[in-house]
């Protein structure tokens, strides 16, 4: 089971600048125990390629720590 909830999707660096996405998320009823958390039970959140091409973050993949980080850096002008 899930619902479907319209929110903004913020990327804000460490000066502040940041870059936002108007979208809707789906919230998974009982995610610890759905299908999603089977191959990593430590997710917390699934983010799918629209939202990557909205907010352009870098993301680093650690394959070994099973880790993804995601980081944003405003343009320099």
């Amino acid at each position: 089971m899930y619902f479907i909830k319209p929110l903004w999707l913020e990327l804000t660096d460490e000066t502040g600048g940041s870059r936002r996405w108007r979208t809707s998320i789906i919230c998974v009823a009982d995610w610890h125990n759905s299908p999603f958390t089977a191959i990593n039970p430590n997710r917390t959140f699934l983010l799918g390629r629209s939202g990557l091409l909205n907010l352009r973050p870098r993301v680093i993949l650690d394959f070994d720590a099973r880790l993804t980080e995601v980081e944003f850096k405003e343009a320099s002008a």
